[in-house]
């Protein structure tokens, strides 16, 4: 069973940030950490390269567009 949520429609600092492949299937996501002057968000992820990281994102996780912003989500309880 997982966490309850629903989605925002802009992001707040510590929400999960999803992204969907293209095939419907997979995906990638992780918390906000911070955005960059440019607007890209740094990502708090985990599962990758077996080990705990920031990472930086945009509209796509990477320059072949596999993976889109889905949205983001908060705990339905949050406020």
């Amino acid at each position: 069973m997982g966490l309850p949520l629903k989605s925002i429609p802009e992001p707040i600092y510590g929400c999960f940030v999803v992204y969907k492949h293209k095939d419907g299937v997979h995906g990638h996501t992780g918390l906000l950490y911070s955005k960059t002057p440019k607007g890209k968000y740094i990502l708090l992820g985990g599962n990758q390269s077996n080990s705990i990281r920031f990472s930086e994102y945009g509209e796509y996780t990477s320059k072949n567009k596999q993976k889109k912003l889905y949205g983001f989500y908060i705990p339905v309880d949050y406020e």
